[in-house]
This record gives structure tokens, C-alpha cells and sequence, in this order.
């Protein structure tokens, strides 16, 4: 699922009853979907009308015995549906029916029983992340109920986030990113979350004018696509009091100009860059790049190693953060995706450099 009402509903929902969530990537191949549902054993896949193609062969091939289909228009009000339906809506295939199909309104719609909820446990399986790393076929990433919910603590704890914030939350809930830092953290917090199901600059630059939130997260290419848009360049930035960008590197030139246009626009934010492990649902924020990580870590660069893999034309370097957690030290490693050994030390360096005149600034 994108990042929709019903995919955070589902989350909770499925946490709440002992089922374990699988977040993919909506736009994963049928190849793809099926490996993910015969690895995890899936017995009920929700998922949005308009990828359903995606899913259409699974009931017949894994055992999948369930699919409960979601509109992105089911939660929008009767202009946004309208405007939905001319755009993108009139040109979504209908879907035939089928004994195994069921439409998330009417499951909502209708009255059910009352479920018990499921004993609860810190170690118990909260949910199933997918990724293949910098190279590889997508493993299941086992994230147990400690992991989400001490990086939402974590995330809360060190942005200060309060009940008056507002978040924009335009990364997926299959990576997790989007899941633990744009939806849990927030929620956790009291903080009202404003979901992107897809990315459209225009649309952003509209709710941004709209919703005035006060803290947003992407990545790269999301900042610099903002930046062209010439809405966002018109629009009153003056709620907005952080940012963050992960999921990959962050030119410099970027976050400059980021903040230039936030500073023109009536805000004063520094954009800082994140990184972390999925398998962990851990991440560390950075100033330039001297990492300083959740509410009870510290992080720092212990060893650098590369290339490791990768292509001859764009090889793989490897860093190892030491994480020093309250009550002993946990070794965890991260991969940097830029350059031989040489040229990962270089960039090291001066990122772990500037951080410090960032920080001491």
C-alpha cells in the first residue's frame, strides 16, 4: 500500500490482533509479490484497485486466501473524490469479482464482532520489511514490537515533537523511514500526520500551503523536484521548523538551496540528513554528516573498508558506525554507496568535519 489511511489503519490494526504486517512496495513486480507472500506466508494481502493486476495471479499460487481492496478515494470528501475520478480514477481498470475479493468500505461499513485483543510482548513480531540492500534479492526484515516502538520514542524524543506539530509524511510505509519516523514517531507524539499517498510536487506545494506543517521528510530527489516547482517556491514556509532527508545522499548543493528557499519564504530550518538500519528500524540524524542518533545513542565512525561490490563503474564502500546505547555498546554497520576506499575516506572526513563546525557553530 501507499502511504494511505488505510495502510496505517491496517498496521495498527494488525498489530492490535497478533497478525504481522508485510509492508512491500505497491510497485512491486507479480514475481516480486509472489516471493514476498510465499516467504511470509501471507494469508490476506490488502491492497489499492489500481495495482491489483500486481496481485490477480497470487490467490491461485501462494496461499493467499484473502485480498481486501482499497480506493485512495475512500477517505476523501465528495470535491476531492470528483477531482480524483477526472484525474487519475477513470482510468483505473475495474476489477472482476471473485469469491476471494472483498472492498475495504464495505468491510468498514458493516458491524463485526468484537476481536480479543492479542497478548502483547516487547520481543513479539511487529512487522516484515523487504529489502535487498545496495545489491541482492529483497529478504524479509523481521522488526519486532522494541524496535518500532523505540525508534517512534526515539524520533519524538529528539525532534521534540508535541501535539502542535504537524508532519508531512511523503515517504512509504514499506520503508522504514516512512513508517517508524513519518507515521509511528509522530503518532506516538500526539502529532497530526498528513499522508502523501504519491508524489506530485504541485500537490505538495498545495497542502504544504494548506496544512502548514511544521516538520516534513524525503529525500533527495523530492527537495530538489520541490525546488523546480514554482508553487513551492511561492508558498509560506514560515510553519516550518525542521527537515529531514534520507533514504540516500544528500548533495550539499541541495540542502543549500533548501534552506535558502525556506529562509526566503519566511523559515529558518537546517536541513539534516538521516541514515539507518532497516533491519533495526535504527537511524542516526546528521548535522553535515557527525552523526547524532535517538534519544538514548551515540554514533561514531570506527572503520572504513572498500570497495566491497558493487560495479566496476560504481563500486560499493563500507563504514562501520560504533552505536553506544545506555547500558553497553552495540556495534551495528552501514553502507556508504559512493566510491573506492579512497574516495569514502575523503567524503568521511569532510562531512564528519563540517558537522562539527555545524554543531559547534
Amino acid at each position: 500500500m501507499p502511504t494511505c489511511p488505510q495502510g496505517v489503519i491496517a498496521f495498527y490494526a494488525a498489530n492490535r490482533l497478533g497478525a504481522v504486517p508485510v509492508m512491500i512496495h505497491p510497485l512491486s513486480t507479480p514475481a516480486e509479490v509472489e516471493q514476498y507472500l510465499t516467504t511470509s506466508r501471507a494469508r490476506c494481502a490488502l491492497v489499492l484497485d489500481a495495482i491489483y493486476d500486481r496481485f490477480a495471479p497470487a490467490p491461485g499460487r501462494t496461499g493467499l486466501e484473502t485480498v481486501i481492496l482499497a480506493r485512495i478515494s475512500d477517505y476523501l470528501g465528495p470535491v476531492g473524490r470528483a477531482a480524483f475520478w477526472m484525474q487519475q480514477g477513470r482510468k483505473i481498470p475495474p476489477v472482476a469479482r471473485h469469491p476471494a475479493l472483498h472492498w475495504w468500505k464495505d468491510l468498514m461499513g458493516r458491524r463485526h464482532p468484537a476481536a480479543p485483543a492479542a497478548p502483547t510482548d516487547a520481543e513479539r513480531l511487529a512487522a516484515i520489511l523487504f529489502s535487498g540492500g545496495p545489491t541482492g534479492t529483497s529478504k524479509g526484515i523481521m522488526l519486532s514490537n522494541r524496535n518500532v516502538v523505540s525508534e517512534g520514542l526515539q524520533v519524538a524524543a529528539w525532534v521534540r515533537i508535541t501535539e502542535d506539530d504537524a508532519i508531512l509524511a511523503a515517504l512509504p510505509l514499506f520503508h522504514g523511514i516512512g513508517l517508524a519516523v513519518c507515521v509511528n514517531g509522530p503518532l506516538l507524539a500526539g502529532c497530526a500526520v498528513h499522508l502523501v499517498p504519491t508524489f506530485n510536487a504541485h500537490a505538495i506545494a498545495r497542502l504544504m500551503h494548506r496544512a502548514r506543517p511544521t516538520l516534513m521528510v524525503g529525500v533527495p530527489t523530492l527537495f530538489a523536484a520541490l525546488m523546480r516547482e514554482p508553487a513551492f517556491r511561492h508558498t509560506d514556509l514560515s510553519s516550518l521548523r525542521a527537515a529531514f532527508c534520507g533514504a540516500d545522499a544528500l548533495p550539499r548543493p541541495v540542502k543549500e538551496r533548501f534552506e535558502r528557499l525556506v529562509a526566503d519564504r519566511g523559515g529558518t530550518v537546517r536541513m539534516l540528513e538521516g541514515s539507518g538500519l532497516s533491519e533495526a528500524v535504527a537511524g542516526e540524524m546528521a548535522a553535515g554528516a557527525l552523526a547524532r542518533s535517538g534519544a538514548d545513542a551515540s554514533v561514531a565512525i570506527t572503520g572504513i573498508a572498500g570497495p566491497t561490490g558493487g560495479t566496476p563503474t560504481k563500486p560499493v564502500g563500507l563504514v562501520w558506525f560504533a552505536w553506544a546505547h545506555r547500558g553497553g555498546p552495540v556495534q551495528c554497520r552501514r553502507f556508504v554507496f559512493a566510491g573506492d576506499r579512497e574516495a569514502v575516506r575523503r567524503q568521511s572526513v569532510a562531512v564528519a568535519l563540517q558537522g562539527l563546525v555545524d554543531l559547534l557553530g
